[in-house]
């Protein structure tokens, strides 16, 4: 393989550095003529609207009803981007196009693909830039065009808010009429007898009735044993105490007696007088005793027949209060349920009336049109932005330059090989001489 020198190549391009040249004049002409007198000239102009209030409301799962109806009642809700990209909206550009009369020479499409839209990093500003060949063309366009993108941004922002006054209202209107309904439920429930408070003055009443019955009767239990801790005591008592009690007395301690004897017997005062005499008779103790016992006895069977009556009274008045007590409760979860969807339904009917009212006030002082304002409007451009004639020609320069290079060394290595394939051809023809 042969090693081919730089030597090698500048000589090359000496060789064919007339050639070089007279390409990347033609080259270097050819674009200039382009640049300068072929290529239209196109001119950017420029508009700047400063948006506020942007991003969609933060509305949780949780998020009361008043947080609902301000997002309700709020300017559209909307990102940075969607903004950005409803610049390029066909109606908006539409509008432009009718307005300007420009309709026969551009189309929503042309213009479309003259306009773009920037939003410098962290700002909440707009750059609507738009490109023309007439500067003044260029200029309208661009106002023509952040004028109509306000105007569509604002009206979307009333027809929003005139929608919303129109939900709010049957809002209002079918909440007062639900709160209605659970007024005369709440009436209806505060008649429907038993009442409430009669069922708690009946209540209370019989709880404390139960209250002295259970006390009367623990007093019963009390008084019960102590009766038959008496009738056993009387018992024990009876047990040692005897029926009768037998008396000796002599005969003249009662002369009663002597005289009967003395004529019974015939017998002589002295005779008579040395006579026991043994006399049997009830022991008061022992009946005194009895009748205790007895009293007693009776006493315990009146208590006994009481306890029982008290046991029955009490077991149906603990029932009567359980009955009464799951019937208030009830009721006053009934009450308590309907006592709070009425409050509710009060609050949101006072919600919606306000927010009914913030809206129609909002449209009537035409509050849609203060989240997107007009910061900068586009001025006529005096400078082209396109076509770049210096950088054109600076590029046709440099690729006329890497062509002529490139023909120059293909040129020189195809000589080269038909020269040597010439050389091959001969030398047999030489060798049969």
């Amino acid at each position: 393989m042969e090693e081919v020198s730089l030597r090698e190549y500048i000589e090359v391009i000496l060789r064919w550095k007339w050639f070089i040249i007279l390409l990347v004049i033609v080259a270097a002409g050819v674009t200039g003529v382009f640049s300068f007198f072929v290529l239209p000239a196109e001119y950017e102009s420029e508009a700047v609207v400063l948006l506020t209030g942007i991003g969609p409301p933060q509305i949780s799962p949780d998020s009361s009803l008043n947080e609902l109806l301000q997002s309700l009642t709020s300017n559209l809700p909307m990102t940075l981007e969607g903004y950005r990209q409803q610049v390029t909206n066909p109606a908006i550009l539409q509008q432009v196009l009718d307005e300007l009369k420009l309709t026969p020479t551009m189309t929503v499409a042309s213009l479309r693909q003259s306009i773009r839209v920037e939003n410098p990093g962290n700002t909440q500003l707009l750059r609507i830039i738009v490109s023309h060949s007439d500067p003044q063309i260029a200029e309208k366009l661009a106002n023509a065009l952040a004028s109509e993108f306000i105007s569509f941004v604002n009206g979307a922002n009333r027809q929003r808010l005139t929608a919303s006054t129109k939900v709010l209202a049957e809002q209002v209107s079918q909440q007062e009429q639900d709160m209605e309904k659970l007024r005369a439920e709440y009436e209806g429930f505060l008649r429907q007898k038993p009442t409430v408070t009669e069922v708690e003055t009946e209540l209370e009443a019989k709880t404390k009735l139960l209250g002295e019955q259970e006390t009367r009767l623990a007093q019963a239990e009390v008084d019960l044993g102590a009766a038959r801790a008496a009738v056993a005591e009387a018992e024990r008592q009876l047990a040692s105490t005897p029926q009768v009690l037998v008396t000796s007395r002599k005969v003249m301690e009662d002369p009663l007696l002597a005289d009967l004897l003395q004529e019974a017997s015939g017998k002589g005062m002295a005779e008579v007088a040395g006579i026991d005499v043994k006399s049997e008779e009830v022991n008061p103790t022992y009946v005194e005793l009895r009748t205790q016992k007895a009293g007693t006895a009776i006493k315990i069977e009146e208590l006994q027949a009481e306890q029982a009556g008290l046991v029955r009274s009490t077991g149906q008045l603990r029932q009567d209060v359980q009955e009464l007590e799951v019937v208030l409760s009830r009721r006053q979860q009934e009450k308590e349920r309907l006592e709070t969807l009425l409050q509710k339904s009060k609050e949101n009917y006072g919600l919606l009336t306000t927010q009914l009212a913030q809206a129609r006030v909002a449209a009537a002082v035409d509050s849609g049109s203060a989240n997107i304002t007009l910061m900068a409007p586009a001025f006529t451009p005096t400078e082209p932005v396109r076509p770049q004639k210096m950088l054109n020609m600076a590029v046709a320069v440099v690729l006329a330059l890497m062509a002529g290079v490139l023909i120059a060394f293909f040129g020189e290595y195809w000589r080269n090989s038909s020269g040597g394939q010439g050389q091959h051809r001969e030398q047999p023809a030489e060798t049969q001489a």
